[in-house]
C-alpha cells in the first residue's frame, strides 16, 4: 500500500530551534538579517527531508523534547501550530532549562561553562591573561593592587561586550563596577597578526562538534578597545587554512577539553596575539550567530555544518 502523505510527515526528523522571547518576531527576529538567515536555515533543513520548527519561551517546554506549540516551516514561511509536538533534537539558542534526557544542542551545562567567564578561565588558566575574581568591594580593591598598568574589568556572565571596561588601574579604581566581576590583565594586541591584520584585534574561531569551520577577525572602532560588533566594531573573514599555528594550537587545547565533557557542542573561541607569539583567550561563546548565506564566504559552510550536526544528532 502506498505510503500516505500524513505518514510521510510523521517519519520526518523534527529539528526545533529554541529562543527565549515568546513572540515569533521577538529577538533575534527583530533583526531582519537574522530572520532571513533562519528562513534559509529552515529551507535547507526541509531540502534534507526534515522538518524545522521555531519554539519560544520556557513556558512552552513540556519536558523531554516536547513543546506545547511552535512555528513550523512550510513553503517558505513559518506557520504557527497550537498543538503539542515532539522534536527529535532541540537547537538551544536561548537559555532552555531542559530535562537531563532531552536531546539538546547546546546543553545547559555547556552554556553555563561558556557564559561563566570564571569557570572558563579556571579550566584554561595558562591560556588567559592573568585573571582575578572579585566578589566584594574589598576583593575588587585587592585585585586592582595586583596590576600596575592597564586592566580589563568584565562581568562574570556578560556577553556582547556589555559592561566591559578597559582603563588604567588608577582610572578604573574611581569607577563603579558591578560585582561580582573579573579583573584581568589587559591583553595588548596592538601589534596585530602578521599577514592578517594590523593593530588591535580579536580573532574568533567557530567550532561545530570538533571541526573548526569558520573564523573572522573583529577590530574595535576608533578610540575603543572593545571589538564586539554590537559595540561598533568591524570584522572580516579569515580562511581557516590561513589561520596562524599559534591560534590553531589554542583551538586544539580548548577543543580537547570540551570534547571530554560535552559530546555535542557548537561554540566559538576568541583569541588575541600579544607580541609575536603569545596567543591568549578573550572568552568562549556558545551562541555564534547564523547569518544569511550570501553575507560572507564562510556563512553557507557554517550553516551547513550546523545542519549536518543537528541531523546527525537525531535518533
Amino acid at each position: 500500500m502506498a505510503e500516505t502523505q500524513a505518514s510521510k510527515e510523521q517519519t520526518k526528523k523534527r529539528i526545533a530551534v529554541f529562543f527565549d522571547a515568546p513572540g515569533f518576531d521577538d529577538y533575534p527576529f527583530t533583526d531582519k538579517d537574522f530572520k532571513r538567515a533562519y528562513v534559509e536555515f529552515a529551507a535547507s533543513i526541509c531540502d534534507r527531508g526534515c522538518e524545522c520548527w521555531i519554539v519560544r519561551s520556557q513556558d512552552s517546554y513540556q519536558g523531554g523534547n516536547a513543546f506545547s506549540r511552535g512555528w513550523k516551516f512550510d513553503r517558505g514561511h513559518f506557520n504557527e501550530h497550537q498543538d503539542p509536538f515532539t522534536a527529535d533534537v532541540i537547537f538551544n539558542k536561548g537559555h532552555l532549562d531542559a530535562d537531563a534526557g532531552a536531546n539538546v544542542v547546546n546543553r545547559p551545562d555547556l552554556e553555563d561553562f561558556c557564559t561563566d567567564k570564571w569557570k572558563t578561565y579556571s579550566a584554561f588558566p595558562s591560556l588567559f591573561p592573568k585573571t582575578l575574581l572579585a566578589r566584594t568591594t574589598d576583593e575588587y580593591a585587592g585585585a586592582l593592587k595586583q596590576f600596575r598598568s592597564m586592566v580589563t574589568v568584565k562581568p562574570v556572565g556578560g556577553w556582547r561586550g556589555q559592561d566591559v571596561v578597559i582603563a588604567s588601574v588608577a582610572d578604573i579604581a574611581e569607577r563603579d563596577v558591578r560585582l561580582p566581576c573579573l579583573v584581568q590583565e589587559f591583553l595588548d594586541t596592538s601589534g596585530g597578526i602578521p599577514g592578517i591584520t594590523e593593530g588591535l584585534h580579536d580573532l574568533r574561531m567557530i567550532v561545530v562538534n570538533g571541526d573548526l569551520v569558520f573564523a573572522y577577525v573583529r577590530v574595535p572602532p576608533p578610540n575603543s578597545y572593545v571589538s564586539n560588533y554590537a559595540q561598533g566594531g568591524s570584522w572580516f573573514e579569515v580562511p581557516v587554512k590561513e589561520l596562524p599555528h599559534g591560534a590553531i594550537a589554542v583551538f586544539k587545547a580548548v577543543e580537547a577539553h570540551l570534547a571530554r565533557r560535552f559530546p555535542l557542542r557548537i561554540y566559538s573561541v576568541d583569541v588575541g596575539l600579544q607580541g609575536k607569539t603569545d596567543w591568549k583567550i578573550f572568552e568562549l561563546n556558545s551562541k555564534p550567530a547564523l547569518d544569511p548565506r550570501e553575507s560572507y564566504p564562510g556563512a553557507a559552510a557554517f550553516m551547513d555544518a550546523v545542519i549536518d550536526a543537528l541531523i546527525n544528532t537525531c535518533p
